[in-house]
């Protein structure tokens, strides 16, 4: 399961670069690029809660539902990436 999330928060950094103007330094998409990077830390904090064995973290249906926005195709494209690329 830590492979998987681990590939996820890779695959959030390609879509992240969606919100890049092209050739500059500049955000195109602020908004989401923040919010994109919200969910890659709630995604790479439970990759540390996984790595250390902790009990105290979100359940596999709690963080799927916090980081994998049903309404955004995306991120949805972005996680079954990481699950085909799991297999």
């Amino acid at each position: 399961m830590t492979r998987l999330w681990a590939r996820y928060a890779f695959e959030m950094t390609i879509v992240a670069r969606g919100t890049y103007v092209g050739g500059t330094e500049d955000i195109a998409d602020p908004r989401r690029l923040r919010l994109l990077n919200e969910r890659q830390h709630r995604v790479t904090g439970h990759i540390c809660h996984l790595l250390a064995g902790d009990t105290k973290r979100y359940d596999d249906d709690s963080i799927v539902r916090i980081v994998v926005a049903e309404d955004d195709p995306e991120l949805l494209n972005a996680f079954a990436d990481a699950i085909r690329r799991c297999r």
